[in-house]
């Protein structure tokens, strides 16, 4: 009985003192490995890239020539070209604002804001269309200009 108690106190005392450095062990991987991914955010993640469209009095914006301009000027290496060619001048009737890590995210995600406006097709991989179809049912053409959801009388 006196060993079977003796081998009991040794694991007791084996788990408390194995357990403490167990816990020890986790809170500095925990710490190590959030500071490594914050460092890693910081350094590595660029800023994101913003395109703000705004709208004049009337509610009626053109933010496709600028946006077109800040994209290729960021990567020249992108080609976006608009079919016809008056679609780049598009009046839009609202406010957008688009974050992007990327230039050519950036204008994905404007073009994708307004799906039944555009359609846009990749020909390449730096090189994309954008046109409009039969699925693209708020965009009119009056005047040859096109208006993208707007209310026109």
């Amino acid at each position: 009985m006196a060993l079977g108690l003796k081998h009991l106190r040794r694991f007791w005392n084996w788990l408390l003192e194995g357990t403490a450095s167990d816990v020890r062990a986790a809170f500095v991987g925990i710490v190590f490995a959030t500071i490594s991914s914050y460092a890693y955010a910081m350094l590595f993640q660029g800023t994101p890239l913003h395109f703000e469209a705004f709208t004049n009095k009337d509610g009626v914006g053109q933010p496709l020539p600028a946006l077109s301009k800040d994209v290729t000027e960021a990567d020249k290496s992108l080609q976006f070209a608009f079919s016809p060619p008056e679609l780049q001048q598009t009046f839009i009737c609202e406010f957008a604002r688009i974050e992007a890590a990327t230039a050519r995210e950036l204008m994905l995600a404007y073009l994708s804001r307004y799906p039944t406006c555009f359609a846009v097709t990749q020909l390449s991989e730096n090189s994309y269309r954008v046109f409009t179809t039969s699925s693209t049912t708020d965009i009119v053409q009056r005047n040859q200009n096109y208006f993208c959801k707007c209310q026109l009388q």
